[in-house]
């Protein structure tokens, strides 16, 4: 795979992780400088320039406690997103449901690259 993206940094951002975004995530290892994922969830890598930030987990248990871990998870990132340049590319996932509208404001506000 050859994505244009060797000297780039990539931040990625997905509350709930499952096999298919693992390989996604290891495959796009060979291609990029870096990548830092915060994820709800614990996984582990197998690549050196894969890093793990441990946000707060998905919760499925009712309506009300799904909401409560999105916005946990929503406020956690933007504390640590923040902390990053904006020259890392951010890839978005949906969930929380609110995390693409989190990568147009970032865009807005601070020309923060973003794909959802």
């Amino acid at each position: 795979m050859n994505t244009g993206l060797k000297n780039t940094k990539v931040l990625v951002v997905n509350q709930s992780l499952g096999s298919m975004f693992h390989d996604l995530i290891e495959d796009m290892a060979e291609e990029v400088k870096d990548i830092t994922i915060i994820c709800g969830n614990k996984v582990t890598f197998s690549s050196e320039n894969i890093h793990i930030i441990q946000g707060p987990a998905y919760i499925k248990r009712s309506t009300i406690s799904r909401i409560v871990s999105w916005i946990k998870f929503v406020v956690f990132t933007f504390r640590k997103i923040i902390s990053y340049d904006k020259s890392w590319l951010i890839i978005f996932y949906s969930n929380p449901p609110m995390l693409p509208w989190f990568g147009c404001v970032l865009n807005v506000f601070r020309g923060q690259r973003y794909v959802v």
